[in-house]
């Protein structure tokens, strides 16, 4: 890029070379520009378009909030059954073994009855 002096009272002209960046090819820069430009501005969307879409919208924000609430619900729910159950597993395993032992209760066989009877029951 070429410096050019400052030249009191006299102002180079935009494609005169004046150090603005300009190398002669400004027309066809603006060109391109303005072709992307009409290429461009019909695709967005217009004022009819998005107030068509308002309604769909809100709809499905609303609709994901409540699906959001509903998880959140669901998970604050099960956690706290979780941690009560816990809690309670462990409040039953810190007590220890209170509860009395169970009986045993020995039943003689047949055979040994039997043997054990007086003879007067035998025929």
């Amino acid at each position: 890029m070429s410096v050019h002096p400052f030249h009191r009272g006299k102002s180079p002209g935009f494609d005169a070379g004046g150090g603005s960046g300009d190398d002669g090819g400004m027309p066809s820069r603006l060109t391109a520009l303005e072709a992307k430009w009409d290429a461009v501005i019909p695709t967005l969307a217009t004022k009819a378009d998005i107030a068509g879409m308002e309604g769909s919208l809100k709809s499905e924000i609303k609709d994901g909030a409540i699906g959001t609430q509903r998880w959140m619900i669901a998970t604050v729910l099960s956690l706290f059954l979780g941690f009560g159950g816990l809690f309670l597993a462990m409040s039953n395993y810190s007590k220890g073994s209170t509860t009395a032992q169970p009986t045993i209760i020995v039943v003689p066989s047949t055979a040994a009855a039997q043997a054990t009877a007086p003879a007067a029951s035998r025929p």
